[in-house]
């Protein structure tokens, strides 16, 4: 059940309104003095001793063609890459470590002006003396003088001054010349094309003043006499001279300034600066002689001699005390006290009738005097200033003075606030409730915690906004409500971003709806629905914001701890993103407020008061040309020229890439991505150097791209161009030996295959038919006939048993030996009955002539092994047919299957036969060759051949008694596996 409470109206009577600023005048009159901010600075970057330069004491800055940075010292020349410093000295080339200025011809070499006076110059690479210093010597004569000027025209010609030396030339073949001079005159500024030159003539009175004059197209001018100083420059662009502490427009020498203790008068874009013993001071050169000098400058208490301009915008200033000093933007005013931290953190900002009030933990001040510098509430950390045409309001004390006083329902006078909304017809105030101010100073409560019984009561709300249909909307760390009758609604924002915490709300007719969070970064919303968001991916420095502002023109700027951020329209409506950090001039990234009033920007930070004036340029560009490559090297050797492809030796160990940045903004934290082909990914780093290890052979392509002081990113661009050379033996003619070699070498090993083939087909062939040699040898028809015999005489003699078992293993062994024949492998067990079945046939033909014994000690399992058939049997049946041929009795025959050894079986044939000798008589005289013998001989040697060392034979006579008593013979089979074998023969 919801409960509506009426709101009251509180009237209010006001007689403060049109003199409030009276009121703050007065209040700041009977205030005590305060000290406030220091006079306004840029933000400066020192570079001396600690960041690389040899010395703090520095005469002159130059930035060269190429983007860096050289700095003339007492103890040498610095160059500056953007990363860090190099410093040439005498060893590298200088003619004296004193430099006082640089001079870029146009070639782009950089002359210096040493203090002995001879010259060099910086040619690219190395520093190079001048080949007619001897004419340089001949004219300083031994002196030495401070102040030099120095010109080259485009025929190589050098026009050289020293002080009261006079001027001479000194032609690209070695002629020098004095430039003749009226005598009456001791000072003169001499020009040559669009440089002037100044130089003197001796002077006898030191104190009296010098006539002085200057030569124009052969054409001498008297300028008139000045007091005599020893501190003299030219400025280019607009013709100033100055000697001693007066300035002098060359063109109309009645316009002069006198300025105290300047060291130098440098004329950079329309601007003049001084440069004194007590900082420097600018002055445009349209004003020149018509008013007084500013009395603000920069660099107070230093005192500095050069200035220079780089190519991004940003100034570089050499002082005798501490180096360099940088800064990125020098019409950026950065407001800071630096006895007193906490003073700088600024809470609040405004601008309100010509004046510029800001908020601090202190309380809320004028920028040129205090106004209040006691704590006025206990919301002081977070004390705001705001103000709308002629009212002024502040949420360190009472918002409004005490005739004008908000007060609460219970009448409770009301101070300090978190947010504040100008309407048209009203002011809307947010704190612990909801308060509008009516334009008749009458004020009611839109919204009491205290009071709202409905579903989403609220305590704190540090945002308010109203938009065209008065419909007001309130956000706090719950997200976005709308404030109506007494109470929060929010069950109408169905899209979940509207739940995320609020941190500032605005409106704007072409924008709608504002609001600012800590998370998403900002969105827009009208009708209940979010219409757009605008995040980090579309330029946001960070999506958590402080606050936002929208000025008189609609743009929206936006404060977050990394930095500040401008969006705006186009003019086809396109929203633009810009953004401004310390790098380029605030003082702090943490951003609290900010106040823009045409065009005019305020910044409060937590380090100081920033002012950017109305001139500043907001476009943001990506500039592609702010990096180049400063060198290569490898082995020590450095290279600087990348116009062509770069050749490296093979296998070496790095290639060092050293960057070059004229981007002075990004400081040390330069973020490039680079890769070396346009195929990889991108590699990151802020470091200077590249650093490829042990480099591949091959061609690289260094890409790089940068991310600029605005967070953008240049377009890649290929920088360089190397490669590594192949190795020797990577060379086209070590690769083509390398094909000619492998080509031999595949031939020879493919016919040595092929004939290892041949030689196997062959001996497998040979195998063959030895085996079916050795079948016929064994089944000769003479061993056929004499079984038949042996048959026949059984049947004569009525044998018939013995005729008809004889007959039965004949056939047997006829059989056993055919099948044998028909594979290349038998089992052990099979060879071992078909010599037996042999020997038993033998025994029956030979009537009982020898006796044998078959000993087998091998395994069951062994038994399957397989040998190749007929291998043991020839020398059993040289055993019978031989050995025992002349015995008619005892013969004996021992065959021993003894073991396996590494896969080979050892088979042992003894007999106690004559012998081999004796039985190769009886051979002889028979004249009966035996094919057999000869056969297995062949078909050994083939075997032996296939196997090599695993078969092995060795014939052993037997002797005794010095008498011949048999043959042993000893046998190595190598043997198969039964799966082997039967696969080979299925």
């Amino acid at each position: 059940m919801h409960t509506t409470i009426q709101s009251k109206e509180i009237n209010t009577t006001s007689v403060f309104r049109k003199s409030l600023l009276l009121l703050v005048l007065f209040v700041a009159a009977l205030s005590s003095a305060h000290a406030q901010f220091d006079p306004p600075q840029p933000v400066f970057y020192n570079y001396s001793i600690n960041e690389g330069l040899p010395s703090s004491e520095t005469y002159f800055v130059h930035q060269d063609k190429k983007g860096y940075i050289w700095v003339c010292t007492d103890r040498g020349v610095a160059r500056y890459n953007g990363y860090k410093m190099r410093v040439f000295t005498e060893k590298d080339g200088l003619p004296d470590n004193v430099v006082f200025k640089i001079y870029e011809d146009y070639k782009g070499r950089l002359w210096f002006l040493t203090y002995n006076g001879l010259l060099s110059y910086w040619d690219g690479t190395r520093i190079v003396p001048y080949k007619y210093n001897n004419l340089v010597k001949r004219y300083l004569g031994g002196d030495i003088t401070t102040f030099k000027s120095l010109f080259v025209d485009r025929s190589g010609t050098i026009w050289y001054s020293a002080q009261y030396k006079g001027l001479v030339s000194i032609s690209a073949k070695g002629t020098m010349k004095r430039i003749q001079l009226r005598p009456t005159n001791n000072l003169f500024l001499y020009r040559t094309n669009d440089n002037w030159l100044m130089c003197g003539l001796p002077v006898n009175n030191v104190n009296l003043p010098m006539g002085c004059s200057f030569i124009e197209k052969g054409i001498q001018k008297q300028i008139g006499h000045i007091e005599r100083s020893p501190r003299l420059s030219v400025t280019d662009g607009n013709y100033f001279v100055h000697v001693g502490d007066e300035v002098i427009y060359l063109k109309n020498a009645s316009k002069r300034r006198t300025v105290s203790n300047l060291i130098a008068v440098i004329s950079l874009n329309e601007h003049l600066w001084y440069c004194t013993n007590n900082g420097v001071y600018k002055e445009a050169v349209q004003r020149f002689g018509k008013e007084n000098l500013p009395a603000s400058g920069f660099l107070k208490g230093y005192a500095v001699t050069s200035v220079c301009r780089d190519f991004e915008g940003g100034y570089w200033f050499s002082t005798l005390e501490k180096g360099v000093f940088y800064t990125p933007a020098i019409d950026l005013a950065v407001y800071q006290k630096k006895s007193d931290d906490n003073y700088n953190v600024i809470t609040g900002i405004t601008k309100w009738n010509g004046e510029v009030f800001y908020a601090n933990k202190y309380g809320v001040h004028l920028l040129s005097q205090a106004i209040r510098k006691e704590f006025g509430t206990s919301y002081t950390s977070a004390a705001r200033v705001d103000s709308k045409h002629d009212q002024l309001f502040n949420s360190v004390d009472q918002t409004l003075p005490r005739s004008a006083q908000l007060t609460d329902k219970h009448g409770n006078g009301k101070s300090g606030y978190f947010d504040i909304f100008f309407g048209k017809q009203s002011i809307l105030f947010s704190h612990s409730d909801v308060i509008e101010l009516r334009n008749d100073n009458s004020s009611k409560i839109l919204y009491w915690y205290l009071d709202d019984h409905g579903d989403f009561p609220q305590h704190y709300f540090h945002a308010i906004m109203q938009d065209e249909s008065k419909r007001v909307f309130a956000g706090n760390n719950n997200g976005l409500f709308e404030v109506k009758n007494q109470r929060l609604f929010i069950h109408q924002f169905k899209d979940p971003r509207f739940k995320k915490r609020v941190s500032d709300l605005d409106y704007h007719p072409s924008w709608k709806g504002i609001v600012a969070t800590r998370g998403i970064g900002i969105y827009f919303f009208d009708n209940n629905k979010i219409i757009q968001q605008i995040t980090t991916k579309e330029g946001l420095l960070d999506d958590q914001i402080n606050s936002i502002f929208v000025d008189d023109e609609g743009v929206i700027w936006v404060c977050s701890n990394k930095g500040l951020n401008r969006i705006s329209k186009d003019g086809n409506g396109k929203i633009v993103v810009s953004s401004l950090t310390v790098k380029n001039g605030l003082p702090s990234n943490e951003v609290n407020r900010v106040f823009v009033k045409n065009h005019e920007v305020w910044v409060a930070t937590k380090n100081g008061l920033a002012h950017i004036p109305a001139s500043y340029e907001w476009s943001q560009k990506r500039l592609n040309n702010q990096f180049s490559i400063d060198y290569l090297e490898a082995k020590g050797q450095f290279i600087r020229d990348f116009k062509e492809l770069i050749s490296f030796p093979a296998k070496i160990e790095y290639v060092k890439i050293g960057l070059q940045s004229s981007n002075f903004k990004t400081g040390k934290d330069k973020k490039i991505r680079y890769r070396y082909e346009h195929s990889d990914d991108w590699l990151y780093t802020t470091d200077g150097e590249l650093i490829l290890t042990k480099p591949a052979s091959g061609d690289y392509e260094l890409e790089i791209s940068y991310m600029n002081e605005f967070g953008l990113w240049s377009a890649p661009k290929v920088m360089c161009r190397f490669s590594i050379d192949n190795p020797y033996y990577f060379k086209w003619y070590s690769v083509l030996l390398y094909i000619v070699l492998t080509a031999l070498i595949v031939i020879f090993f493919f016919k040595r295959r092929i004939k290892q083939i041949q030689r196997k087909n062959q001996q497998q062939k040979n195998m063959q038919q030895l085996e079916r040699k050795a079948l016929q040898a064994q089944m000769n028809p003479h061993f056929i006939f004499n079984s038949l015999n042996s048959i026949q005489s059984f049947l004569l003699y009525e044998e018939n048993e013995k005729a008809e078992r004889f007959l039965l293993k004949f056939a047997q062994l006829i059989r056993q030996t055919l099948n044998n024949s028909r594979v290349s492998f038998i089992t052990i067990e099979t060879e071992i009955d078909t010599l037996r079945k042999y020997l038993e046939l033998e025994q029956m033909r030979f009537k009982e002539k020898f006796t044998f014994t078959i000993s087998v000690q091998l395994q069951p399992d062994q038994m399957l092994l397989g040998i190749p058939p007929m291998l043991i049997q020839p020398f059993v049946e040289n055993a019978v047919l031989h050995g025992f041929k002349s015995m008619q009795s005892g013969g004996q025959i021992s065959i021993s299957f003894a073991s396996l050894s590494s896969n080979r079986l050892i088979c042992v044939i003894e007999d106690n036969g004559i012998g081999r000798n004796e039985a190769g008589k009886h051979q002889k005289e028979s004249q009966h060759p035996s094919f057999g013998t000869k056969i297995t001989a062949e078909r050994l040697f083939a075997y032996q051949q296939k196997n090599r060392d695993e078969f092995k034979i060795e014939i052993i006579d037997l002797i005794e008694n010095e008498q011949a008593a048999g043959t042993k013979v000893i046998m190595w089979i190598p043997v198969v596996p039964a799966e082997e074998f039967d696969a080979e023969e299925s």
